[in-house]
């Protein structure tokens, strides 16, 4: 691998390796990522990124060894978590890179594809490098992965497959209804899913909204400015059915709250999306003219369906990810290579200044005269060094390429400090 193990590394802990309540313990605060940051370079580690999200805490460094057991101690010490070692992990090298490409593209998520995990590694690289703490490394590293997030999201589809019971019923409902905008609605429960569903009808431009529940009260009514969501009683939701194109109900009774005998006779279509379990809907009321039932069952089966659509999906997703962590390497390959070529470089330079500055002394030149030796002095010391540069961009074997960048800087005379 061209990725070394010890210099790309993390520290971290997700929802696989510990419940929330432990995860919680390692959330970064803004301030809590410069701190730990500035603790990062005290232990020779010039440059950091921590991805901090609900699911997840990971601390990002790169080093010239490996430095995950001094950091795991020192993000224990930090958050005060003496006894939670276990719930930590750590990678490095090219399994590290690998990870954080598969999170950035929602491989690694809790629902696989979720595509919000996109902006939250966008934003914490920006906010490293805002911060000082990610340079060059991280800044290409995680820009790669932030790229290939975009492609697998963009060229796949995978985060367009929907996953939820509650969205996946909205679009049954409009497909049925030949869309959803303009029409009227009645929404049964205005619990969690409840007011999920009236935020997705109002996504989708629907009318005249309909929302009641046995406890709804303007607490219940969802914060949707400029929308005619209008708060109705439990008890008089079979007066507003006649008014409505379709239902959606999802409460928590145990008990059916629509049942045929009370809907009114149809005479144009309307559509019921039962989210509820056990049924909100009567077995009677699918036998109603003009009236189509969607139960939870088979919104599960297309949530099913979905998932492996997902899955089948992430085999591709690898092979994006595959193809941009080569190129990445090549690029990580070639840049342990820069600071000698710049040393080598800046060497140059300052041959060239030193014989300029004899040669003006000793000589009487005119400005024109001296610019034209100055050139002629930097283009023969290029051509000097260029078969030395070429031969370092071109090796492919990293032991040889320690072992020319040793000769190199034998050859001329590149101290270390200099090379910083």
């Amino acid at each position: 691998m061209r990725i070394t193990e010890n210099h790309i590394q993390i520290v971290g802990v997700d929802f696989r390796t510990a419940p929330l309540a432990m995860r919680s313990k390692f959330a970064f605060s803004d301030t809590q990522k410069i701190e730990f940051s500035s603790i990062l370079l005290e232990l020779s580690c010039p440059e950091s990124a921590v991805l901090s999200t609900c699911n997840r805490s990971e601390v990002y460094f790169v080093a010239d060894e490996d430095m995950t057991a001094e950091v795991r101690l020192a993000m224990l010490r930090y958050f005060g978590a003496t006894g939670f070692d276990d719930a930590l992990y750590s990678l490095s090298g090219h399994a590290a890179v690998n990870h954080l490409f598969w999170v950035t593209s929602g491989l690694e998520s809790a629902v696989v594809g979720e595509d919000q995990i996109l902006g939250q590694v966008n934003d914490a690289i920006r906010f490293a490098a805002d911060s000082g703490s990610a340079k060059k490394i991280l800044n290409r590293v995680f820009r790669d992965a932030v790229t290939v997030g975009k492609q697998v999201k963009s060229d796949l589809g995978i985060s367009d497959i929907p996953l939820s019971v509650s969205y996946i019923g909205i679009k049954k409902l409009s497909l049925t209804l030949n869309g959803l905008e303009g029409k009227s609605f009645l929404v049964i429960g205005s619990g969690e899913m409840g007011r999920l569903t009236v935020k997705c009808l109002v996504d989708e431009r629907a009318g005249h909204i309909y929302l009641c529940s046995r406890s709804c009260g303007e607490k219940e009514l969802p914060q949707l400015e400029g929308q005619q969501v209008e708060l109705v009683p439990f008890a008089d939701r079979y007066n507003y059915i006649p008014e409505v194109d379709g239902i959606i109900t999802a409460t928590a009774s145990p008990h059916t709250v629509l049942t045929g005998e009370k809907i009114s006779a149809r005479t144009k279509p309307l559509c019921i999306v039962d989210l509820a379990v056990p049924p909100d809907v009567d077995d009677s009321v699918y036998n109603l003219p003009h009236v189509n039932v969607i139960n939870v069952d088979e919104l599960n089966t297309v949530s099913a369906e979905n998932l492996e659509r997902r899955l089948a999906l992430k085999t591709q997703a690898e092979a994006l990810i595959d193809i941009k962590i080569g190129e990445l390497e090549n690029w990580l390959f070639q840049n342990k290579v820069d600071p000698a070529i710049e040393s080598l470089n800046r060497r140059c330079g300052k041959i060239a200044s030193d014989a300029e500055r004899f040669l003006f002394y000793k000589l009487d030149l005119s400005e024109r005269e001296k610019k034209l030796v100055a050139k002629m002095m930097e283009a023969n010391l290029r051509r000097l060094v260029r078969e030395p540069i070429l031969w370092l961009k071109k090796l492919d074997d990293e032991g040889k390429q320690e072992e020319y960048i040793t000769v190199v800087k034998e050859l001329f005379d590149i101290e270390e400090t200099e090379e910083k």
